[in-house]
Parts: C-alpha cells; structure tokens; sequence
C-alpha cells in the first residue's frame, strides 16, 4: 500500500495533482497550464482528446471557451478530419458529448455558418451521418442564442 501512495511522488505528479484528480477539481496551476496547452493542442482531434483527458477538470471560464473554440475550428476549417473525430468519438462517448456540447454561442458565426454547411454535406455510414446531424443541430442552436 505504501507503494501506491509513493507513486505520484515517483511519477512526479505531486500532491497537489494527484490531490486535484482525485477530487476532480481545477487547481490555479492547472488551469494556467491548460490555458497555456491549449493552442497547441487545438490542431487535431487526437490532441485534443489527449488535452482534454488531462485537463477536463478545468472546463470552464476561459478554457472552456477556447475548448469551444477549438472544436468550432475543427469543424468549420478542418473538416478534412472529420473522419478522426468520428473513430475517435465512437471509440469515447464521453468526449463526442463534451465536444458536441462545445459547439456554442461562444464562438463565431462565421465559423459556426460554416460547419452547419459542413454537416449538411456529411456523407458516410449512417453513424457518420447521424453524427453530422447532432453537429448540425448544435451548430444552428449556438447560432439562434
């Protein structure tokens, strides 16, 4: 038992961190790492998830918005990655919620305009297009808030 207890210390997570996962809360540290992570994580599905593993717990204020962000762009200028997201979203129902619920007012019209169009467009296996059509209907609901 001790030794898991130490591993933490070992894997240099700290107090503080293993403190914070497992009360799922946000340090200030954490949450300024996340916010400093973020950019370079907003590039591609597969980062994305992995930031939003390690950082779920501080989705709010200004890293819940650029999470709303990255997942817009994504959709609205990256839709050639489509077709990540969508193996990366059946494999973790968990995070296909979380990114569809990120597709908010938050962000621009434009780019919401955009991956409405997107969306409608969606061709594929009928989970692709039932996908499409939750990405949609987020997108339209964003735009009349």
């Amino acid at each position: 038992m001790r030794y898991l207890v130490a591993l933490p210390m070992l894997l240099g997570l700290g107090a503080a961190h293993s403190t914070a996962a497992a009360k799922n809360t946000c340090s200030n540290d954490m949450s300024f790492r996340a916010d400093a992570s973020l950019e370079s994580a907003a590039g591609a599905w597969g980062s994305l998830l992995n930031h939003w593993r390690a950082y779920r717990s501080c989705d709010d204020g200004g890293v819940a918005e650029g999470y709303s962000d990255a997942v817009v762009v994504l959709l609205a200028h990256r839709w050639d990655q489509f077709d990540a997201f969508a193996s990366l979203s059946k494999r973790n129902p968990a995070f296909r919620r979380w990114a569809i619920g990120h597709i908010d007012a938050t962000t621009s019209n434009d780019d919401l305009k955009k991956v409405v169009h997107n969306a409608a467009s969606c061709t594929g296996s009928a989970t692709k297009k039932h996908l499409c059509v939750e990405i949609g209907r987020a997108a339209r609901d964003a735009l009349k808030d």
